[in-house]
């Protein structure tokens, strides 16, 4: 081993840059647990751990050593790589979540990037110790990279058409982490929906409603899934509608057979039978659900017009309708 092995080996400066990536890491994994508490520079730093970290963790994996071979990076190419690698894997992340069973609020989402690039960070280190000394990537030898950046093979100068690239993949990464930590989520919106069992397979189906509801009849399945990003309490009322005519039908009656409510977390859903406490069969008779977010209006009129969402099946009526 040479005097310069020797000296690599005794010195853990060769893993100074993914010591840095770790710290980011580590401080996006508390920023997004403290979420109540704001933390120094959580604006800048947040954006650097979003759109560069988890790259730079993930190229620190697949390029642990100098090997030419190898298809070894400088510094300087790592960083850009990391970048556009960034805005690669934070949107896929984010996209895989989104098609989870409930839904992730933006302080989940960075705190999944923030693991996971803890993660690629120590799986990174693990390989860079397993090679050789003189082998190792060592961030320390980045002066030449930085000349490198200027210049190509023949000395030309391309420093213009490398800081261009630079800048536009900062640009985008920047764009990136923003919508990462960004509160804005989209559409947040609750499903409200009434199923019912089938008789055959036993499963939930929007279809065969009863022609008669209580005193022991085959109970609905009430559905509420809360995709607001927040917690909420609903107010569930029931009504008992009574219509005449044939083409244009007329509401005559009404009454509320029940009002009840139910408070679920981001993501839940509730699903459960309900069987109402009053007999109700007959025709042309409907039962409406509607769904309201708090309390119920004190100074508007209990009805479609004014539910968040509403639901309804008609008593010995096949036909159905959800909104």
């Amino acid at each position: 081993m040479s005097a310069r092995s020797r000296a690599k080996s005794d010195s853990a400066a060769f893993l100074l840059d993914l010591a840095c990536i770790m710290l980011l890491a580590l401080w996006t994994v508390v920023s997004s647990l403290v979420v109540f508490v704001a933390l120094p520079g959580q604006g800048v730093l947040g954006l650097v751990a979003m759109a560069f970290v988890p790259g730079y963790a993930l190229v620190a994996v697949l390029f642990p050593g100098t090997a030419q071979d190898d298809g070894s990076l400088t510094l300087v190419e790592r960083s850009v790589l990391a970048i556009g690698l960034s805005v690669c894997l934070v949107p896929l992340v984010g996209l895989g979540l989104d098609y989870s069973p409930r839904s992730i609020r933006p302080d989940e989402l960075v705190l999944i990037i923030g693991l996971l690039s803890v993660v690629l960070v120590a799986v990174a280190a693990v390989r860079r110790l397993r090679l050789p000394p003189d082998d190792r990537f060592d961030p320390r030898n980045a002066g030449d990279t930085i000349t490198g950046l200027m210049r190509d093979e023949t000395g030309r100068s391309v420093s213009t058409l490398n800081v261009l690239l630079i800048v536009g993949l900062l640009v985008a990464a920047n764009g990136v982490g923003f919508a990462a930590v960004s509160t804005d989520r989209g559409e947040q919106f609750t499903e409200f929906y009434i199923l019912t069992e089938d008789s055959k397979t036993s499963d939930l189906v929007a279809g065969d409603y009863p022609d008669e509801v209580g005193g022991g009849a085959e109970p609905v399945h009430i559905g509420i899934a809360n995709k607001e990003g927040e917690t909420v309490e609903y107010t569930v009322v029931v009504l008992l509608q009574s219509f005449e005519g044939e083409r244009e039908r007329l509401m005559v009656r009404e009454r509320t057979l029940e009002t009840f409510s139910v408070t679920l977390q981001p993501g839940e859903t509730l699903m459960e039978p309900h069987e109402l406490d009053t007999y109700v069969t007959g025709n042309d008779l409907r039962v409406t659900y509607l769904l309201y977010e708090g309390s119920l209006p004190t100074n508007e009129r209990i009805g479609i017009d004014t539910a968040y969402r509403h639901t309804h099946f008609w008593v010995d009526d096949p036909s159905s309708e959800t909104d």
